[in-house]
């Protein structure tokens, strides 16, 4: 869950990123090609729903592994994920009703190759109970909002 709307609804974000020391821990950031220490990151995004434009609910596919790869990603593209205590930059915004501020970011479904070779191992989560607590006027988030949508992603 995002704030804002991503433009375009969905694409991909590509970019250098490096781990640098803050005096509330270390944090990943935006880096320049050549830079040292800045390793290359990729990920894909489509919009599922969004809330006229306010919030947005992504599903997300990275490609590397970066350290908050997609929070990072997030931020930069200005539509950081909400309730990140560390990645969260918009000033003045208050989060809708029966919205918890909490990290609002769940790895709802990965799908990796096993290491013997052969099978692939696919493991679909829970929504959280901050997912799924009814919002104002009985909606609720489901899990239907959250899954994969054939067509998101380009083939490899």
């Amino acid at each position: 869950l995002v704030f804002g709307q991503p433009k375009p609804a969905q694409g991909r974000i590509s970019s250098w990123l490096k781990r640098v020391a803050s005096p509330d821990g270390d944090m990943t950031t935006v880096a320049k090609h050549g830079e040292p220490d800045a390793q290359h990151a990729q990920t894909y995004y489509s919009i599922v729903e969004h809330s006229a434009g306010r919030l947005s609910w992504l599903t997300m596919k990275p490609t590397t592994g970066r350290t908050h790869q997609l929070r990072v990603h997030c931020q930069a593209m200005g539509h950081p994920i909400i309730g990140d205590p560390r990645y969260f930059d918009i000033e003045n915004w208050q989060l809708p009703g029966g919205i918890q501020n909490r990290l609002h970011l769940l790895a709802r479904r990965l799908t990796i190759p096993h290491p013997a070779g052969g099978e692939v191992i696919d493991v679909t989560a829970p929504l959280p109970p901050h997912r799924t607590k009814p919002a104002p006027g009985g909606t609720r988030w489901n899990g239907h909002s959250w899954t994969h949508r054939p067509g998101c992603w380009p083939r490899a």
